[in-house]
């Protein structure tokens, strides 16, 4: 079988809903990484005119970035359109480096691109992805991103993409302590430029990571902002309007909004009508 045919065999949804009731996902998404993963294990992209490579060390590592985080090419070609070329970008919960790429291949040498990603594994696969693409002006903190200085458990499961912050180990999980910064105080003791876009993907933490963040967000040289929005994840007390009702307070008043089966991608920017 080639590998675009197994690619349509596995991606659909009776093949997935078989692999789940048989406990085979695993085995054949090995199966298909081995069939279809590059030979070299460098997995070569394109989006928005725009090349990247990635290194892909496991089949489920495949899976999310063959995919662009599971039907986020959309999202992403959105913003990379409205990004100049020059900006600031912070990219909070960059997993292995799927946006921290893109963001910075689009900025340029005369821009820069902060990446924060608290897991030890896909901390060292972001830093190796950055090496890999040359791009010197992207700088990787293995740290989460909070309301306040701390220490947290990440609970971490066989998706690389859905590690939380908030989720409570149980079958299937481990839990790791990380460190959680404030996004505010850590920019200001380390001189980071104001971010034109913020990027955050956080799994139910994103009103924490919004506290951190108000000088930043209410700064008029921080401009936009794409977040992924979890509302089965948040934490009690907090609503996904909350969330979005944050951001409206700092003057984001444009909005765009990307729809999922249990969550949703905003992205917001400020056109300052507020001052016009």
């Amino acid at each position: 079988m080639s590998p675009s045919i197994l690619k349509r065999v596995a991606d659909s949804k009776f093949a997935i809903a078989v692999a789940r009731k048989t406990g085979l996902r695993k085995a054949l998404r090995g199966l298909y990484f081995r069939a279809a993963g590059p030979k070299d294990k460098v997995l070569r992209m394109s989006l928005g005119g725009l090349d990247a490579q990635f290194r892909v060390h496991t089949a489920e590592e495949f899976r999310i970035l063959e995919s662009f985080g599971g039907g986020e090419a959309p999202v992403l070609e959105r913003v990379l359109s409205r990004l100049p070329e020059g900006a600031a970008v912070y990219d909070v919960g960059a997993n292995v480096g799927l946006y921290t790429i893109f963001l910075a291949k689009k900025v340029g040498p005369r821009g820069s691109v902060v990446s924060f990603e608290p897991d030890g594994t896909n901390y060292s696969h972001l830093v190796e992805n950055v090496r890999l693409n040359g791009l010197a002006t992207v700088t990787c903190v293995q740290s989460a991103l909070g309301e306040k200085a701390g220490e947290g458990n990440l609970a971490q499961g066989d998706i690389i993409g859905n590690y939380s912050l908030l989720t409570k180990p149980g079958p299937g999980l481990r839990s790791t302590p990380v460190a959680i910064v404030s996004g505010d105080v850590y920019a200001e003791e380390k001189g980071l430029p104001v971010p034109y876009l913020l990027k955050v993907d956080v799994e139910g933490f994103e009103y924490a990571v919004l506290q951190g963040l108000r000088r930043t967000l209410r700064n008029a040289s921080c401009r936009a902002i794409l977040i992924e929005v979890h509302p089965y994840l948040l934490p009690s007390g907090v609503t996904a309007d909350m969330v979005i009702a944050e951001l409206k307070s700092a003057g984001f008043d444009g909005q765009e909004t990307f729809e999922r089966p249990r969550d949703f991608h905003s992205f917001m920017w400020k056109t300052d009508k507020a001052h016009a």
